[in-house]
């Protein structure tokens, strides 16, 4: 019983965890580029940040993302560890 509510603890946290990334990411993208909106029209390599802070919010959510896969991943060995253990 204990293990089941530590599993189901972590599942709300990777869930939760996830959309705050994905909140987060989408805010930072929208604020990336409204700043190089504002830049000059002749500014250099105006183009290029714009492609690159269209793909910051993925990019960032992806990072949260690889971190939850791996937080879940060493709980579930641990599950398993621990059920073995118990046997």
């Amino acid at each position: 019983m204990i293990q089941f509510t530590f599993f189901s603890a972590i599942i709300l946290l990777a869930v939760t965890l996830f959309y705050f990334a994905w909140f987060r990411g989408q805010k930072m993208q929208q604020r990336y580029i409204e700043q190089v909106n504002n830049w000059p029209e002749g500014f250099p390599f105006k183009r290029l940040n714009l492609r690159i802070y269209r793909w910051a919010g993925w990019i960032w959510l992806m990072r949260i993302s690889t971190s939850l896969f791996l937080l879940f991943a060493i709980c579930i060995s641990g599950l398993f560890l621990s059920l073995s253990l118990v046997n």
